[in-house]
């Protein structure tokens, strides 16, 4: 394994099950567990590890199930959270969830499979429109004018119907046609498939590895649906200064839907806990726009909304997992309005110092493993980082350690070991 493969105690998977558990638990609960739990948070795989590409783990949902299985065999983490797609039919969740409400969770996760069958303009896909060994990338577009914004506000389940799907989807592109019925039946084809590998991966994992997977769901704030599947970013941002007002009022109109997307999301994932031994349900959240706002922008297009979300998913009975993409240090303070213990506030860049004044000891917060460490510094770096970051956020509880970027996907064995080890040896209670 070139230096990859770690010692995993030799303790049966039940009682790892158990313990890792209990440790995962404990951390989002804001209690001290008996160490700092790690979590291999990757998106995709580390396919340059696994000896792949990413055509045949984006393509083929056995590769990718045999993939995981390796990684979370060689490394000795706490949980995983690996997934065979990216985030891009959102809106097709949003079509969806009010007159089928069953089946509009499942479809937000694309995968290469089913952006072959959609022929969907918001992804590019390696073996497709990129070469084999190159990461999925969410391109988006802008895919709504700034004199939509009416339209959207006024009715926003009929314009994302009957105006936005058809541009998006060429495959959709003529709702009536047998091509449409024919793609909408491949979708739920494909879909079945999907989910049957997932729950088979998950029991796997937990039975053969010991590893807890936290059943969840996934729906996203307002302005980043507006700003990702509409508008374009760059005109969503120039529309808070030309449009406010209309852009204020279509967040108005689809925030009860994204509400009600992660909500029923989250009751659907609910079936699961009891087969999946865990009694926490994630609904989680990935921020995008937040790192390009202003204080004063933010605090009035998109914490408000972000707020209620978390809010009513937190009063539905679920953990919001929210990734706070991008540096979210201007921000941290807002996280004090919202009750405490009660999420997951995972930050891919931060100031870890205003972390841990502001956000730690009322919040669960994950991350700190910045993935150009794992890729370009050396086992002795990754150590004194580990050991250094805990030392600041440790005490108390309330912490899980994971690399919190997709870039960490071609790290380098050793310090992915190194950061294992340092763990282990500084993150004890």
């Amino acid at each position: 394994m070139g230096g990859g493969e770690i010692d995993v105690p030799k303790v049966e998977p039940e009682e790892l099950f158990k313990q890792r558990l209990e440790r995962l638990e404990r951390a989002i609960m804001l209690k001290e567990p008996d160490r700092v739990p790690i979590w291999a948070f990757c998106c995709f795989l580390p396919v340059k590890y696994l000896g792949t590409t990413y055509a045949k783990i984006a393509y083929d949902y056995e590769e990718f199930k045999k993939g995981t299985i390796k990684f979370a065999s060689d490394f000795d983490f706490d949980t995983i959270t690996a997934v065979p797609g990216i985030i891009g039919t959102t809106v097709l969740g949003l079509a969806l969830i009010e007159e089928h409400p069953d089946i509009a969770p499942p479809v937000i996760r694309m995968t290469g499979p089913i952006h072959d069958i959609l022929q969907d303009r918001y992804t590019k896909w390696p073996g497709r429109e990129l070469s084999e060994n190159t990461y999925p990338q969410f391109v988006g577009g802008r895919f709504m004018e700034a004199d939509e914004y009416d339209k959207l506000a006024d009715d926003p389940l009929t314009f994302i119907n009957e105006t936005l799907i058809p541009r998006v989807y060429r495959s959709l592109e003529k709702p009536s046609s047998a091509r449409a019925y024919g793609t909408l039946i491949k979708l739920g084809t494909e879909l079945a498939k999907l989910s049957k590998v997932t729950r088979e991966l998950v029991m796997e994992l937990k039975n053969k590895l010991g590893y807890p997977i936290f059943p969840r769901a996934l729906t996203e704030v307002v302005l980043d649906i507006v700003g990702d599947f509409m508008r374009h970013p760059t005109y969503t941002i120039m529309d808070l200064y030309r449009v406010p007002d209309k852009v204020r009022n279509a967040c108005d109109s689809l925030a009860p839907l994204a509400t009600k997307l992660g909500i029923i999301g989250g009751q659907t994932a609910s079936k699961l806990k009891e087969l999946y031994g865990v009694n926490i349900v994630l609904v989680f959240i990935p921020l995008h726009l937040n790192e390009f706002l202003s204080p004063k922008l933010y605090g009035e297009f998109y914490w408000p909304y972000l707020k209620k979300l978390i809010e009513d998913i937190i009063n539905a009975g679920f953990t919001p997992w929210i990734f706070f993409e991008g540096d979210h240090t201007p921000h941290l303070e807002t996280l004090r309005e919202l009750p405490k213990g009660k999420i997951i506030a995972m930050f891919e860049r931060v100031d870890w110092k205003k972390v841990a004044d502001i956000v730690k000891g009322h919040q669960c917060i994950m991350g700190g493993l910045p993935g150009s460490l794992l890729i370009s510094g050396t086992p002795k770096k990754v150590e004194e980082h580990v050991k250094n970051l805990l030392e600041l956020m440790k005490p108390g509880g309330g912490f899980i350690l994971a690399p919190a970027e997709a870039s960490s996907l071609d790290f380098k064995p050793e310090n992915l070991r190194a950061a294992i080890e340092a763990v282990k040896k500084y993150g004890t209670y």
